[in-house]
């Protein structure tokens, strides 16, 4: 699909780049990723990662150069913000 994406807007200056998941939520596992201080990492390197991966590739060989932005799963966003806010982020 973001092949197709980015043969259509490749060189287009009016694009930014291409949101590639927004706000991915890890479906039944969010309760533990929500108590875990460090959000959802082992979903956010085996399941994410692998598909961003791709996705880029794809976007790249269709010779687009668009920055690619690509989310963490949402419940470790949330588990961030949590220690941010506290002060334990920092």
């Amino acid at each position: 699909m973001f092949s197709a994406v980015a043969k259509q807007f490749a060189g287009e200056p009016y694009v930014l780049g291409y949101d590639l998941f927004n706000e991915p939520w890890p479906g039944t596992t969010w309760a533990d990723c929500l108590n875990d201080p460090g959000g959802c990492p082992t979903l956010d390197a085996n399941e994410l990662a692998p598909v961003y991966a791709k996705a880029a590739s794809a976007i790249r060989a269709a010779g687009d150069n668009h920055l690619v932005f690509a989310s963490r799963s949402s419940s470790s966003t949330s588990a961030y913000r949590r220690r941010t806010i506290s002060g334990a982020g920092r």
